[in-house]
């Protein structure tokens, strides 16, 4: 590393420092000042060899250079000594001055990080960087330096945004805030996207609702037809629980009519049930006995006659699919064929428990 000590021009006091050699423009001719108010922050600047910020550090045009060294307390001494003549020569042998000029007091800095207690200076400090409202207004440094950014990227987007830390009035304070430059064209890499997967999952959900909204809607359609349809139709011609086939024939030709079809599926639609097995099985015990219902089974073998035939199954099958529109005809037919099936266990249950009864009267 190498530090080197210079006078800024365009002061009337003659305003000596000591930066490093990274610090001066490659013409040397200006320097970049940091932003810190306190000497601690600036001798550890020096001395790690902190890169300068172009946004942060204020340019400022330097009159000449009067030494270069590699060894900090060397420079320091240096720099003390140049401030008592100004014919310091850039070389680290130490030679004779002939001319003197009046021994000017040297400029420290206080450790301390409040503006009340720093020595002043007449060197001009950085200008302030005005936050509102969490954006950051660029010095005219910034602004120049975006410019030509948008000179080597023409096709990009047209504002910047980036993050740099922010500093108040007595220490510097590593807080993120939003930085917005005017410039018409930097990398469209800046741009922040969201989650690829995001609107998938958007979608997924969606298309659960739409399916939900559909099974609702066919009920409610269904509730709207059959709106008013709360009780059995009072020229049924039979009553229920039916238990002779001669009843069920009755019926049958009752039902020829599709309106009738309709008026006792809605009302069997409200009979209830958690799920479609129970939603049939109450059904089909409303509608028939089970002796009625032993002599029949769903495909009309083993000498029996085929429920599958009849228009009441018809009627059955829809008043299910009322309730759940997503159910099959083959659904509720497997649950039939089970329900009929067990016709006579159910008629010996009966028995059983009535006998068990009529053993505990006595």
């Amino acid at each position: 590393m190498a530090f080197v000590g210079i006078e800024f021009k365009d002061d009337a006091d003659e305003e000596i420092a000591l930066v490093h050699t990274s610090w001066l423009t490659p013409s040397k001719t200006s320097v970049l000042w940091p932003p810190y108010k306190t000497s601690a922050k600036l001798k550890k600047a020096l001395i790690t060899s902190e890169e300068p910020n172009q946004y942060l550090w204020k340019k400022y045009p330097i009159k000449r250079v009067f030494f270069t060294c590699d060894d900090y307390i060397k420079a320091q001494k240096k720099l003390k000594k140049s401030e008592a003549t100004s014919d310091l020569q850039t070389t680290d042998v130490e030679e004779e001055f002939s001319k003197k000029r009046v021994v000017k007091k040297p400029r420290t800095f206080s450790s301390s990080s409040s503006d009340e207690n720093e020595p002043p200076t007449k060197l001009n400090r950085p200008p302030k960087i005005v936050v509102t409202s969490n954006k950051l207004v660029l010095p005219p440094l910034v602004s120049e330096d975006i410019s030509q950014l948008s000179e080597v990227y023409p096709s990009t987007s047209t504002a910047l945004t980036t993050s740099v830390s922010r500093f108040n009035t007595s220490t510097l304070q590593n807080e993120s805030v939003q930085v917005i430059a005017t410039s018409q064209n930097l990398p469209s890499t800046s741009r922040v996207t969201h989650p690829s997967n995001f609107a998938e999952q958007v979608f997924i959900e969606i298309k659960k609702i739409r399916e939900q909204l559909k099974e609702i809607s066919g009920v409610l359609k269904q509730s709207v037809n059959s709106c008013g349809v709360i009780n059995l139709a009072e020229d049924c011609p039979v009553e229920f629980p039916i238990n002779t086939e001669v009843d069920l024939q009755n019926l049958e030709k009752y039902l020829c009519s599709e309106q009738k079809q309709n008026e006792l599926s809605s009302y069997l639609a409200t009979l209830g049930g958690d799920s479609t097995t129970t939603k049939t099985n109450k059904i089909l015990k409303f509608l028939i006995t089970n002796e009625l219902a032993s002599t029949y089974n769903f495909a009309g073998q083993s000498n029996k006659k085929p429920f599958s035939k009849l228009i009441l199954k018809t009627v059955l099958v829809h008043a299910v699919q009322l309730r759940s529109p997503s159910v099959t005809d083959n659904d509720v037919s497997k649950i039939i064929k089970v329900w009929l099936k067990h016709a006579n266990d159910r008629i010996k249950d009966k028995l059983r428990k009535s006998s068990m009864q009529l053993e505990k009267k006595k």
